[in-house]
């Protein structure tokens, strides 16, 4: 029929009272005739069908089992399975639809009329079998038979209490506890119900029956468990108690059992055998259960549970999902892997004793089950699950043997696949804590020994292939020596020697060609040395507990790198426990290191080494160190054992080599182990370095310089120390008691001795002088301790220095020890270096004075003021050997102390000033010659900023030296270079005593300025000229300005233009930086001296000149005031206009036009002088015969910039206008006339600066007219003219010619149909400027 639901019929039983009348075959029969197509008809059908199946009798001789799944096939069983489905369907039917109340009623009496007492028995079915079907039903659905099955069974069992029938339940009471874990909360209470009328029947003292003994799961019911009725009652009270947490929370009921039925000390015997037997009633539901489901909510509420009842009780379903065959789609689903990790995590603590048990089969059965579990990947929650209890207490309860069964077995399992081998390994290194396990592991696993008896046979089987056995031996224990390696176990020595002899095994007897051999030996090298570590700081073993032969042999064999990377790190590792043993193979050790090692350029490689050195060098440093002490007896006893590393050097790959060493001085003790190392190190490359310059040698000497670098510098003053006792060792060997340390070295080439030990001294001094040359820059000599170092070294470099004067195969080596004093003295401290040079200052040596001189030059300037102050009593007496070291002439000492001497005044301090002065003589005379002129001009630079005062005495000299030198560089010398600096000591004598320069002095200056005005230094000469302007005093400088002039200049300049723009550009500037009252007190001599200017520029026309003088001329009159200013106008017009000089009018009215540009409205007021003659001298250009168009143009110039400044109209009144319009308008024809460049432009800007003062109509008419009368000209220039300059007017002032548009149109007319295009082009302008103002206009 496809019935799912009885929803979708309607209310075709609307009005039915009675549901078997309705049904019955007469009332059905007359609807199918009456109508039969109707819908009600057929559900009328289909209802009474089903009204028949309830009551379908249950299969005769078949054991029902109420809570089974899905239907079978073809035998009884499967027809019994088939009956229980269809009553379920039918109930599903029955209870899916609120709107058919009375059919439903009907078809569940019948059913459970049909039912009986088994009832109960179904409806647990139906809930379990609803659970477990969910995937294909929906939530709601589930809930909703889930909650209707135990509404029923709540009714089942309420009926039992009213019949007074006690009835033992406990067969559904799983079922029920199943329910408490529902999503659902309705279902939860409906099941909390159900179990609340359990408690209420379970109140008798005894039951008369077990409800479904024996049947409820059909024939598994077999395998259940069943408690007594106390145990049962006690069991549903509890429950009970917990009624309302069960009901809101789904996940309680674990919470319960692990309260409830837990494990706890203080339990009772009978307590606890309560608990167990509970456990196993529960759990035997869970064998007996053919649903998964029910299997997995049982043991998922259970799961907190331990007791070694659990295993036991559930072993037949471990076994059983172990053997059966399940498809894929099965075992990878939820249910599936929840059922097997739970019935795995059975397997917890609690189960060790049966696991122990040699008699039971619960260890076969664990065994299987880890198989399966690491084996199979869809088992893998089932494998986290047994982890789990493995790590947290199992495996510590097994006993020895199992646990050895245990680890051979997961050994086996991470061989055999290869995917969960990492995953055994961890198991195995968190479970791994007992030493005596790990050696009867190791024992089990060792390959077998040859006969020592027999050593061919021995090698015979080394010879041979490997077997599969043996393989199968080294993997077992590759896999182990892996585990060993990574877990943390208290040091035994016992271990480690297991581990070593179990090396030794392997490195002696498994094929060479075995796989994995060099693995396992170095995962077993690995493991020794994690053991070893565990050690404590302090331990020590007992000297022959541990052989190291085997390591020493892997060293030796081996072509593998990771293997003696290994082995070196482990050798390393044991040093530190057993040094005596390692301390006999040292030398082997690094031999080895050296040939294998050394050269690979890799960091683990490098790393290897270092952490090598860092364990075994301190083994054998204390063991010299005890036997030899310190001093050359160490060194001695360590050379061959130092020489392996420095022997070595050049395999190291080159950006390692000062790490390493670093590392190796760092390890040794650098006090002790530097110097040694240092002269085995430059000894090496002794032969070449003394063959090369300073920067070859500094190239040759990297190692050792870079590696003395990286220590402090009492290290350093230390290791120069022994160095150059070395020196004296290897020099001096005749008088020395002492063998030098580098005399035996084994790579001499040289068959002389003598000769071999110079060039190893001369090496070390280069290396010497090298090194402190390197720490010139950071303060080494700062402390005490390093001063006397620092002494000591001086002194030993002098001893060496001055040890055989008349040996001349000695001069190199006396040369270098002097080379390396020099050095020396750069890194004391400053009152120690000043005291050194002094010394060396007072001793006879040209070669050591000079070097001293330079040094102190370069390094008095860094020493600190409060420092620089305490220096005072021996920087004088320095100053005073300078005097007489330039008193007797010597030019190699000269230079050298000229630039001392300037430090020394660059730092002066009190006290300090006299004996400075007293060399200025000295200094004068050393720049007067060419050889010493650059340092003694510096030295004079630094007294000028300095000594101030202290230098009037001679200052009439320092002027003449200087000009005299910069003159001379200037003009004669192709070396310029010092004219800089004696510019700049005059200018710095001008700035601090500049009272006191006289007339001569100064003079000299200008002079010299004028001297290099054609000069590349004229920008230095600009500075000094600017200088003389701001200090000299004007008093002084201007009235011996006028004076120069008068005397010397005027007379040449026409022939030396440059050299008088120089001079004026010294007026200028001078004339600028002088006070006002000093330019009035001397404005008579300058006026003088200007008036000579403006004539000699009158006569001369040049222009450049001509503007100077304006330009200077415009700085004398800004320091005048108008009284001053009127006169000196009036007499420069007289000198203009008096004659009828046209060149001295073009001057003046440049002059006028500059004044006018810079003072604007302040100078129009004189043209009041000026306006009569420039009038007349306008006018007489009407004459044919005025040709001097350069004085026209300036006196156009003049009155257009007079007109433009005059904005208030102070001067241009309408009086001076009506005179000068129609003068103006005059001037078109006659710029035409003359044709002066510039001079139309000129001419058009007056007549607009003319409109634009012109307030009168009448004149500006007239303007107008004038100028647009010329456009009838016969000659087409005037005519072209007159139209620009009547454009330029429009264009400028339109608005005051508006009136003007239409007789301004007539000539625009006229000038149109001119021949000339010009015109006719120029008209056109005119006439779009004209309509720009006053708009369209008709010319036609």
């Amino acid at each position: 029929m496809h019935l799912d639901t009885l929803e979708g019929m309607g209310d075709f039983m609307r009005g039915v009272d009675d549901v078997a009348s309705f049904l019955n075959d007469t009332s059905v029969g007359s609807a199918v005739v009456l109508k039969p197509s109707s819908h009600n008809t057929l559900h009328r059908l289909q209802v009474a069908l089903l009204s028949v199946l309830p009551s379908i009798p249950r299969p005769a001789g078949v054991r029902l089992n109420w809570v089974s799944q899905h239907p079978g096939e073809t035998s009884t069983e499967s027809q019994a399975t088939r009956y229980i489905q269809l009553l379920r369907d039918v109930y599903r039917l029955s209870n899916s639809s609120a709107h058919l109340a009375l059919l439903s009623t009907h078809l569940l009496r019948s059913l459970f009329v049909n039912l009986g007492d088994d009832a109960l028995a179904f409806l647990v079915g139906v809930w379990l079998a609803a659970s477990s079907a969910a995937q294909n039903k929906s939530a709601d659905e589930q809930s909703h038979i889930q909650y209707a099955a135990l509404r029923h069974a709540g009714a089942f069992l309420e009926a039992h209490v009213v019949t007074q029938r006690t009835v033992d339940f406990q067969t559904v009471l799983p079922a029920m506890l199943i329910m408490l874990q529902s999503q659902d909360a309705t279902v939860r209470e409906a099941a909390i119900r159900c179990i609340a009328v359990v408690i209420r029947i379970s109140h008798a003292k005894e039951a008369e029956a077990v409800y479904a003994f024996d049947a409820i799961y059909g024939n598994e019911s077999s395998k259940l468990q069943y408690v007594d009725w106390s145990d049962f009652q006690k069991y549903a009270k509890a429950i009970g108690e917990t009624r309302d947490n069960l009901v809101h929370d789904p996940e309680y009921l674990q919470a319960f059992h692990n309260e409830h039925l837990g494990y706890s000390k203080a339990d009772s015997k009978k307590v606890s055998g309560y608990k167990q037997r509970i456990l196993c009633y529960l759990l035997s539901h869970v064998n007996a259960c053919p649903l998964p489901n029910v299997k997995v909510a049982l043991l998922r509420c259970l799961d907190g549970v331990s007791n070694e009842a659990k295993v036991q009780v559930l072993l037949p379903t471990i076994e059983g999902l172990l053997t059966e065959q399940v498809e894929d789609n099965v075992l990878q689903s939820d249910v599936y892997q929840d059922l097997t990790t739970y019935t795995a995590a059975a397997f917890d603590v609690s189960a060790a004793s049966d696991i122990n048990d040699p008699d039971k089969n619960t260890w076969v059965v664990y065994e299987q089950l880890l198989t399966k579990a690491f084996k199979d990947a869809r088992w893998e929650r089932p494998r986290t699950a047994l982890v789990h209890h493995l790590q947290h207490g199992l495996f510590a309860k097994l006993s020895m043997d199992r646990k050895v069964q245990l680890c051979n077995k997961l050994l086996y399992i991470a061989v055999e696949d290869d995917s969960t081998a990492l995953i055994c390994k961890k198991l195995m290194s968190s479970i791994l804590s007992d030493t005596a396990l790990i050696l009867r592991l190791l024992a089990g696993l060792q390959p077998s020994v040859d006969d020592a008896s027999q050593p061919a046979s021995k090698r015979a089987r080394v010879e041979k292939s490997a077997t599969a056995i043996q393989i199968e031996e080294i993997s077992l224990l590759a896999i182990l020596a892996e585990v060993l390696g990574s877990i943390k176990l208290p040091g035994s020595l016992e271990l480690i020697s297991c581990l070593l002899e179990t090396l030794h095994k392997i490195t002696h007897n498994v094929a060479p060609d075995t796989a994995d051999r060099r693995y396992v030996e170095q995962l077993i090298m690995s493991a020794v040395e994690n053991f070893v570590q565990q050690f404590p700081a302090s331990t020590i073993v007992p000297a022959g507990s541990l052989r190291v032969d085997t390591l020493v042999e892997i060293l030796r064999t081996s072509e593998n790198p990771q293997s003696f990377h290994q082995a070196s790190l482990l050798m390393a590792s044991l040093a530190r426990i057993a040094p005596d043993a390692v301390l006999h193979n040292v030398m082997p050790i690094f031999t080895f290191m050296g040939s294998n090692v050394f050269h690979r350029d890799d960091t683990y490689s490098f790393r290897v080494v270092q952490k090598t050195i860092d364990s075994i060098v301190p083994v054998m440093v204390d063991s010299l160190k005890g036997k030899h002490g310190n001093g050359m007896g160490l060194y001695r006893a360590a050379r061959e054992f130092l020489r392996v590393f420095t022997g070595a050097a050049n395999h190291i790959p080159r950006h390692r080599r000062v790490h390493f060493f670093t590392h190796l001085v760092d390890t040794l003790g650098p006090s002790d182990f530097l110097a040694p190392i240092v002269m085995l190190l430059v000894d090496r490359v002794a032969n070449r370095v003394v063959r090369q310059n300073s920067m070859e040698a500094s190239g040759s000497l990297f190692l050792p310089l870079a590696l003395s670098e990286h220590y402090q510098a009492s290290i350093q003053l230390s290791l120069f120390i022994e160095v150059a006792r070395e020196v004296e060792r290897l020099t001096l060997s005749s008088q020395s008691t002492e063998k030098p340390f580098l005399e035996d070295a084994p790579e001499d080439e040289h068959p002389h001795a003598e000769t071999s030990n110079k060039r190893r001294a001369l090496a070390l001094l280069m290396f010497c002088d090298q090194a402190l040359q390197r720490s010139l820059s950071t303060a080494l000599a700062s402390s005490e301790e390093e001063r006397e170092q620092s002494k000591t070294l001086l002194s030993l470099l002098l001893a060496v220095a001055t040890a055989r004067p008349d040996d001349p195969s000695y001069v190199e080596v006396a040369s270098g020890a002097r080379s390396a004093m020099r050095s020396a003295l750069g890194i004391m401290s400053a009152p120690d270096f000043v005291t050194g040079i002094l010394t060396v200052l007072q001793s006879s040596s040209v070669n050591a004075q000079a070097g001293a001189l330079e040094l102190f030059g370069d390094r008095l300037s860094e020493v600190a003021d409060k420092t620089r102050r305490q220096l005072t009593p021996s920087i004088v007496k320095i100053v005073d050997r300078i005097r007489a070291i330039l008193s007797a002439a010597s030019e190699s000492l000269a230079r050298p102390a000229l630039r001392a001497l300037a430090t020394i005044s660059d730092t002066i301090c009190p006290g300090e000033e006299g004996p400075i002065t007293n060399t200025l003589p000295l200094v004068l005379d050393a720049v007067r010659k060419e050889s010493l002129r650059t340092p003694a001009l510096q030295a004079l630079l630094s007294f000028s900023s300095k000594l101030g005062p202290r230098m009037i005495p001679y200052l009439k000299e320092i002027v003449k030296t200087c000009v005299a030198c910069a003159r001379k560089a200037v003009v004669g010398s192709t070396d310029t270079s010092p004219v800089a600096t004696a510019v700049q000591v005059l200018r710095n004598l001008l700035t601090s005593i500049s009272t006191f320069w006289g007339e001569s002095e100064l003079l000299q200056v200008v002079e010299l300025y004028l001297d290099s005005c054609d000069s590349s230094e004229s920008a230095e000469m600009s500075l000094l000229v600017k200088t003389v302007a701001k200090r000299a005093s004007p008093n002084v400088l201007l009235p011996a300005l006028c004076g120069l002039w008068e005397r010397s200049l005027a007379n040449q300049a026409k022939e030396r233009p440059k050299r008088t723009l120089s001079f004026l550009q010294v007026v200028k500037v001078s004339v600028k930086a002088a006070s006002r009252p000093a330019v009035l007190e001397t404005l008579r001599e300058l006026f003088k001296a200007f008036l000579s200017m403006f004539e000699l520029c009158a006569d001369a026309r040049n222009l450049e000149v001509e503007r100077s003088v304006t330009t200077a001329f415009i700085e004398v009159v800004v320091k005048l005031n108008e009284t001053a200013f009127r006169p000196i106008f009036r007499k420069m017009f007289d000198w203009a206009f008096a004659k009828s000089h046209s060149n001295r009018r073009i001057v003046f009215c440049h002059l006028y036009s500059a004044l006018l540009d810079f003072f604007k409205a302040l100078m129009v007021p004189y043209m009041t002088f000026a306006w009569q003659s420039l009038a007349e001298a306008i006018r007489g250009y009407a004459s044919a015969s005025a040709e001097d168009g350069e004085l026209w143009l300036a006196l156009i110039q003049t009155l257009a910039k007079s007109m433009a400044a005059d904005e208030d109209r102070v001067f241009w009144r309408s009086d001076k206008l009506r005179q000068l319009v129609p003068l103006a308008a005059q001037q078109v024809p006659i710029a035409v006339r003359l044709n002066v460049p510039e001079g139309k432009d000129a001419l058009a800007g007056c007549l607009v600066s003319l409109l634009g003062i012109i307030d009168d109509d009448v004149l500006s008419k007239s303007l107008n007219l004038d100028i647009l009368m010329h456009s009838r000209s016969e000659d087409a220039r005037v005519r072209l003219l007159s139209l620009t300059c009547a454009e330029r007017l429009w264009r400028a002032h339109g608005e005051k010619l508006l009136g003007f548009v239409a007789e301004t149109a007539t000539f625009i007319a006229e000038a149109v149909e001119d021949e000339n295009d010009l015109v006719v082009r120029e008209a056109h302008k005119l006439k779009a400027a004209v309509e720009s103002i006053g708009g369209s206009i008709d010319v036609s």
